[in-house]
This record gives C-alpha cells, structure tokens and sequence, in this order.
C-alpha cells in the first residue's frame, strides 16, 4: 500500500533583511501569538508541527504536575510563612520519603497504594507498620 503524502499547507511569505521566509502564525501555551518563519514550505510545516507538540506537551504538564514538581511548588509556598531550620527539614523529608518513591509519577495517577508503599520504609525507621 502506497504510503500517504502529507498534505502542506500553504503559507504566506515575508521579506526580512533582503530574504524571503515563509511565515505562519499559532498560539502558545500562554495564548501569545508566535511567528514561525522557514525558508521553505516543507521545513515551515515541519517547524509548526513541533511546535505544536510542544504547546500541547506544556499544557499537559501545567495542568497534570508531577510529584516531584507539585512538592516544589508546595515548598516554595511555605518558605514564606516558616523559618528556615523548617523549610530545610521539610525539603529534607520530602526529597527521601515523597520525591525519592513518587517523584517521576503525575499526581492524578498517584493512589492510596502507592503511598502506603512509599511510608513503609518510613513505618521501618519508627517501629511501625502503616
């Protein structure tokens, strides 16, 4: 079976410093309009396209935040209202026992399994079981 051309749109054209670019406009993550400029159509398609991709990848990531980066978020918002003997023992405990077992995972994933088995080298050190 043939393979399927892709289908390239057609852009329009600008003239920078002496050049001709062809030139198409798309929103950002922010909703900031952004020119992309390419010399040829194809190489312009091919620059939308990942751009685009990237757009969707950090609204993903804006809108599902890891553990990891949630926990950051959460200790820059205490710094203000501890002291900082706190905000380092805190950091502490939550790098080895929340970011170590559930960093790399998204937080809507995280389930009440996944911190019971995160706590259990915490429940060891104390001499209890969760």
């Amino acid at each position: 079976m043939a393979k399927k051309k892709e289908r390239v749109p057609k852009y329009g054209t600008v003239m920078r410093k002496g050049h001709q670019y062809y030139r198409t406009r798309i929103m950002d993550a922010d909703g900031k309009r952004v020119d992309l400029y390419a010399e040829t159509c194809e190489e312009l398609y091919q620059k939308e396209l990942e751009a685009r991709r990237q757009i969707e990848e950090a609204i993903f990531r804006r809108n599902n935040p890891t553990v990891a980066e949630y926990c950051e978020k959460w200790l820059l918002m205490q710094s203000a209202k501890v002291s900082e003997a706190t905000l380092r023992g805190y950091t502490s405990k939550m790098n080895n026992y929340i970011v170590k077992p559930l960093g790399h995972m998204y937080m809507s994933d995280v389930t009440a399994d996944d911190i019971r088995v995160a706590l259990v080298p915490v429940s060891k050190k104390i001499g209890r079981y969760v």
